[in-house]
């Protein structure tokens, strides 16, 4: 029995021992892991503030092109419109121009009328022998009222004129 009491001490011993070494193997993984761990976490916040970092430094790379890029739209559109303001005030001035031209064209063509039916008239009346001053003075009178008429229409045609190319 003594041998069986020092083979059952014997396996007790073993199986404390190995008890014993399974314990300290599980703490020492336990501390393995929370040390690696630990440099896992540091490690992944380090990695985290260098990502944050290079997004904020692209982000305001993203903030200045697009800056720059509304600027030059900016500048595009002003030079544009400005091109197109000298271009209606060009094109205004060309239309004062012509309107003028045609209103003294008018107004020559008119008086020409005027003193060529006034002359022919005279013309007329002198050599039938008809010289009543009274008829010549309505006549002269009618002439004038319609020369002031045709001067009236010109100026009224050239205000038109003004008023639709200033739109």
């Amino acid at each position: 029995m003594k041998d069986q009491k020092t083979l059952f001490e014997q396996v007790q011993n073993n199986v404390t021992n190995l008890s014993r070494d399974i314990w300290l193997a599980g703490l020492g993984m336990v501390s393995i892991a929370q040390e690696e761990g630990q440099k896992l976490l540091e490690r992944a916040e380090k990695e985290g503030k260098s990502l944050i970092e290079r997004a904020e430094k692209e982000g305001k790379n993203l903030i200045e092109r697009a800056e720059k890029e509304g600027t030059r739209i900016k500048d595009d559109l002003l030079k544009q419109n400005d091109e197109l303001i000298k271009a209606g005030k060009n094109m205004e001035k060309k239309a004062r121009d012509y309107a003028e031209e045609k209103r003294e064209v008018v107004t020559d063509t008119v008086s020409f009328a005027a003193e060529t039916v006034e002359g022919r008239l005279t013309e007329i009346l002198d050599n039938l022998g008809i010289s009543f001053n009274k008829d010549v003075k309505e006549l002269n009178d009618k002439v004038d009222k319609l020369t002031k008429t045709v001067n009236k229409l010109s100026r009224e045609l050239n205000a038109k004129t003004k008023a639709k190319a200033s739109k």
